[in-house]
């Protein structure tokens, strides 16, 4: 899998004979490609943000995000 910036995401244990694992790894392969493409998105715009910070000449600082 992989999200819209082409980043990987490893999915385990697809072809699993236990139906916990096999179902723990679908649920991941149809949520990681969505999640992980929003934190692309996520990572651009905050590094966009603090270029025009850097560049604007103001006193306004970048926050981090919470885990």
């Amino acid at each position: 899998m992989t999200t819209i910036l082409g980043r990987r995401i490893p999915i385990p244990a697809p072809a699993s004979k236990r139906w916990s694992e096999r179902g723990a790894a679908e649920r991941l392969a149809r949520n990681a490609p969505i999640q992980g493409s929003a934190a692309d998105i996520l990572k651009l715009a905050m590094i966009r943000a603090q270029k025009l910070l850097d560049a604007g000449g103001t006193s306004a600082r970048m926050l981090l995000t919470p885990p």
